[in-house]
């Protein structure tokens, strides 16, 4: 599924950060977003090479 298609469909379903928290069922979701964020560039950030998509959140940052 090409980027933006992945993206249309998440926001699609609405309130996509209700979706995305800690612990979601939405692995799909989750790995999908995931795999665009590296084509998008985000690869290093990602720690794709240790990780690759797996529809975990991980720890998020806490904001500023």
């Amino acid at each position: 599924m090409e980027c933006s298609n992945v993206l249309k469909a998440a926001l699609n379903q609405g309130d996509l950060p209700g979706q995305l928290y800690r612990g979601s069922p939405k692995k799909d979701l989750v790995t999908d977003l995931q795999r665009v964020l590296v084509e998008l560039g985000f690869k290093q950030e990602l720690k794709f090479d240790n990780y690759e998509a797996d529809g975990d959140t991980g720890r998020l940052p806490l904001p500023r």
